[in-house]
C-alpha cells in the first residue's frame, strides 16, 4: 500500500498562493537549506496587505512635540515626512529620534496625561547651544543632522511593482519599514514594515494545515539572531 503524499506547503503569504513559483523564488533557513516559504516572484509590493487608512504622515513643517504626539495618536513608531515645497519625502520621522534628543523623556511623558485630564503639547524653549529643541521643526531632523540619526530610520523606497522579495531583502538589512511610492503620484501609498512582515508569516503559519519542521526549531538550531 502506497503511503499518503504530505500535504502541500502552503506559498506566502496565504493570499498569494495562486502565483506560480520558480526556483528563484525559494526562501531558506540558513542552517537547513529547506524551505520554509515561499515568495513567487510575480509577487509584488502592491500584493502586500495594507490598510490605507492607517498611512500617516507627517509635514516637514511640523514642530517635533506635534509630530510626535501625531505618532502617538495614531499608535504608530514611524511616518513618513513630506516637504511640500520641495514636492519630496525627506525620510522618516521615528519615536527614535525623539528618545535620541536631549529633551527626550520629557516630550515622552508629556503624552501620559494625569488622572482626569488631556495630554497637552509639551513646550521646550529655545537651546541656546544651538541643540533641537522640542518645537523646532521635522525638517531639522535631516539635512546636516541626517548623520546622527538613529539607525533603522533610513529611507529605502520602491515602487508598486518591486518584487517582494526584493522588499524583504532591503527589511533583512539596515531598513525596519519600506515605504512604497506611487510612480503616477509619487506619493507614499503603503509602507511594508519589518512587524508586519512577521504578523503575515504567523497568520500563514497558523492557518496552515502542516506546519514545516522548520518552525519546531529552537534559535539556536537555526542560528536567528546570534
Amino acid at each position: 500500500r502506497l503511503a499518503s503524499p504530505a500535504p502541500p506547503r502552503r506559498a506566502w503569504p496565504a493570499a498569494m498562493s495562486e502565483h506560480k513559483i520558480d526556483a528563484h523564488d525559494t526562501a531558506t533557513v540558513n542552517t537547513t537549506r529547506t524551505p520554509w516559504f515561499r515568495v513567487p516572484a510575480s509577487v509584488t509590493a502592491k500584493h502586500f496587505p495594507f490598510k490605507p487608512e492607517t498611512l500617516v504622515e507627517i509635514s516637514a513643517d511640523d514642530r517635533i512635540d506635534h509630530a510626535f504626539h501625531k505618532l502617538v495618536a495614531s499608535n504608530v513608531l514611524s511616518a513618513p515626512v513630506y516637504d511640500e515645497k520641495a514636492k519630496q519625502y525627506l525620510g522618516f520621522f521615528d519615536v527614535t529620534d525623539v528618545l535620541s534628543l536631549h529633551f527626550g523623556m520629557k516630550l515622552m511623558l508629556s503624552c501620559i496625561p494625569e488622572e482626569g485630564e488631556e495630554a497637552e503639547s509639551f513646550e521646550e524653549g529655545e537651546s541656546d547651544s544651538g541643540e533641537l529643541t522640542a518645537h523646532g521643526k521635522v525638517a531639522s531632523l535631516f539635512g546636516a543632522n541626517a548623520a546622527s540619526r538613529p539607525a533603522g530610520t533610513s529611507w529605502q523606497p520602491v515602487d508598486e511593482n518591486t518584487p517582494l522579495m526584493d522588499v524583504l531583502r532591503l527589511l533583512s538589512g539596515s531598513a525596519r519599514r519600506v515605504p512604497v511610492v506611487s510612480s503616477e503620484t509619487g506619493r507614499v501609498v503603503k509602507i511594508i514594515s519589518q512587524s508586519a512582515v512577521v504578523a503575515e508569516v504567523y497568520a500563514s503559519v497558523t492557518k496552515a494545515t502542516h506546519l514545516p519542521e522548520e518552525f519546531k526549531l529552537t534559535p539556536r538550531q537555526t542560528g536567528i539572531g546570534m
